[in-house]
């Protein structure tokens, strides 16, 4: 689970809650779905930067994001 659960978690929020993986979040209280725009974006901000600690996320984050995980890194180096 460790290795998938960030892109799981983010391909359940890109598919609107329609792709149920390892990691998904709950709705909400009110029966909408955690996902918008901002919170994918805030998710997949968390992930990328929590698989730069860790080879194996590392590496799935890199096999099916490469171009959000190539961009997420530019940011950090101009940090």
């Amino acid at each position: 689970m460790r290795r998938q659960s960030a892109v799981s978690d983010l391909f359940n929020g890109l598919s609107k809650d329609e792709i149920k993986g390892i990691a998904i979040h709950p709705l909400r209280n009110d029966g909408t779905s955690y996902w918008t725009e901002e919170t994918i974006r805030q998710e997949a901000f968390a992930h990328m930067f929590e698989c730069q600690f860790d080879e194996l996320r590392y590496a799935e984050m890199r096999k099916y994001f490469p171009r959000a995980l190539s961009e997420f890194e530019k940011i950090m180096k101009g940090l």
